[in-house]
């Protein structure tokens, strides 16, 4: 995605996501690819994970702006990154 940038944009647009092809080529854009080197720590409790849990929470219980928290790590295959040891997390 990060070589192909508008194939996977066009590729997105109207299947995965449901937004314009412009506004996903400009997220997608902005997005900070990581490499293997920094997916442990990105993806750890103490990186994203943990931060998306603080957000997701306050959206969640204190807010009530989202129906029910998402189960967003069930969306992503840790085992197959080469770089991630599972006992780490």
């Amino acid at each position: 995605m990060a070589d192909h940038t508008e194939q996977a944009a066009r590729l997105a647009a109207g299947k995965y996501i449901q937004q314009g092809l412009g506004l996903i080529l400009r997220s997608l854009r902005k997005f900070v690819w990581q490499g293997l080197a920094d997916q442990r720590r990105v993806m750890s409790d103490r990186g994203m994970f943990g931060q998306a849990d603080y957000v997701l929470g306050i959206l969640d219980e204190r807010m009530g702006a989202i129906p029910r928290e998402p189960e967003f790590r069930r969306w992503v295959r840790l085992d197959l990154l080469p770089a991630f040891d599972q006992g780490g997390g």
